[in-house]
């Protein structure tokens, strides 16, 4: 049931309504691992729609961004709440 459920977030997620992504104003940091389980095109999509988005996908790293490349993960955060 879990695989079940997993395989099915990854194919049909993120179910978000492009219109209230287009009402954040606020400044948001898309990241993802250029192997992440989530599609390519959906967070490309996310980034897009979300008006004032930075968007960056990480070169050899998975879902798991934040212990796979810490050291500039934490660089490149830093950077972006600095602007």
């Amino acid at each position: 049931i879990k695989e079940a459920r997993l395989l099915t977030l990854m194919l049909h997620e993120p179910d978000i309504n492009k219109k209230a992504l287009n009402k954040i104003t606020s400044p948001v940091f898309v990241i993802a691992g250029e192997n992440d389980v989530i599609k390519k095109e959906h967070t490309e999509m996310l980034a897009k729609e979300l008006r004032n988005s930075k968007l960056k996908i990480y070169t050899n790293a998975s879902h798991y961004v934040p212990f796979e490349v810490a050291d500039e993960l934490n660089r490149d955060v830093i950077d972006f709440l600095k602007n």
